[in-house]
This record gives C-alpha cells, sequence and structure tokens, in this order.
C-alpha cells in the first residue's frame, strides 16, 4: 500500500522492513543514539497518518539501569494486507492515560517477520520518509606522531663506549 503523505511514495511494507533492520542494529551498536531517534521519529509519523497504533503499556524486557522500565508497543501495518511489525517506543505522558497497562510482558507469540536489509538501505528509506537528511559523520584520520629529531641513544644499552652519532 502507497502512503500518500510521504516525499516519495515509499510503501508501508518497505518501511516496516528497514524499521525492522534498524531496531535490530540500534540493539548492538555502540552509538545507539542516532538509530532510536529515526525509530521514534518514523513510529511517530506512521502513528500520525495511520499507519500505525499504540495497543498498550507493558514493562519492559531489558529496563537498563532502572528496576522496570514502561514501553508501548506499537503495531505497524495495520492497514496493510502483510503481516504487522510490532515495535516498543518510549511512552509520553497521554499514554499513561490512554493506554492500558498490561503489567507484565506480553505473548511471546508477537515476533516480527525476520526481514534482511542492509543499515545503509534501510537508514535511507526511513530518513526519506520523515523528510530528514542523512548525517554526514567527518572520519578523522589518524595523525602520525612527530618524529623527535633531537633523540639521544644510551650507549649503556648497546654495551659500547661511546655514544652514538645519527
Amino acid at each position: 500500500m502507497k502512503n500518500s503523505n510521504s516525499s516519495m511514495n515509499l510503501d508501508i511494507e518497505s518501511i516496516q522492513h528497514a524499521l525492522y533492520s534498524v531496531n535490530r542494529h540500534a540493539k548492538t551498536a555502540i552509538v545507539k543514539r542516532d538509530l532510536y531517534e529515526i525509530k521514534n521519529n518514523t513510529l511517530q509519523k506512521l502513528i500520525n497518518i495511520g499507519h500505525a497504533k499504540k495497543l498498550w503499556l507493558e514493562y519492559s524486557t531489558q529496563p537498563g539501569k532502572a528496576k522496570q522500565s514502561t514501553v508501548v508497543l506499537v503495531k505497524v501495518g495495520i492497514k496493510t494486507k502483510g503481516n504487522p511489525h510490532f515495535f516498543h517506543m518510549i511512552p509520553e505522558k497521554e499514554d499513561y492515560i490512554t493506554l492500558k497497562h498490561k503489567g507484565v510482558v506480553c505473548p511471546q507469540d508477537l515476533h516480527n517477520p525476520k526481514s534482511s536489509m542492509s543499515l545503509n538501505t534501510a537508514k535511507k528509506i526511513l530518513l526519506q520518509f520523515i523528510g530528514a537528511k542523512p548525517q554526514k559523520v567527518k572520519v578523522q584520520k589518524p595523525t602520525k606522531p612527530a618524529l623527535n629529531k633531537n633523540v639521544f641513544i644510551s650507549s649503556f644499552l648497546d654495551g659500547s663506549s661511546r655514544s652514538r652519532k645519527r
């Protein structure tokens, strides 16, 4: 199904697969913040245009430093014929009022269908969908240490009685 609100009419199924790929990579990335920001902005836009729905609140399986953490379960692909995908996002204030809290983590039968998409392709799709420009990452080349020309070489270590000339 085509989305008429996006700039390039991306289909929701490719956005679902891109979200799955970005979410999977974000879990193991060293710098997670950018990937989770892309994911959350995409989920928010999908909710706003009616292709995703917040289902309920539940406790996170990986709360981090807190003993318990609450997340929102979001169903993506509610208007498509294919399998829906499920993602978690951080709740907003109104979510605590409008959504029911299930308490324990909900059943494990809500697994997303596996898909393979490269992270670069997934990021391009999602950034295009949310209307953001990809950020250029500056790669710094390692600098060579300056050689010290006035190095004193000890004659003590090599056993000779004279100092060496360079």
